[in-house]
């Protein structure tokens, strides 16, 4: 993943499981949902990767988890 996307260029490997687990479950289609949603998150908060506080976010606004 880290190749797909630049947020994701120096994600910590704990934090790629944790998307997987608990939204891209190795689907494409998930993945990019996801990215779509945490790379506005990012831009918007002036950020150039992913970090828990993103990740939470795009949950939140992608149907679970807690908006921080």
């Amino acid at each position: 993943m880290r190749d797909y996307h630049p947020i994701y260029a120096e994600a910590d490997d704990t934090l790629l499981r944790q998307i997987d687990e608990l939204y891209g479950q190795g689907t494409m289609r998930d993945w990019a949902a996801f990215t779509h949603t945490a790379a506005s998150l990012c831009q918007d908060a002036g950020r150039a990767r992913i970090d828990t506080e993103v990740i939470d976010n795009a949950l939140t606004l992608l149907g679970g988890g807690v908006y921080a």
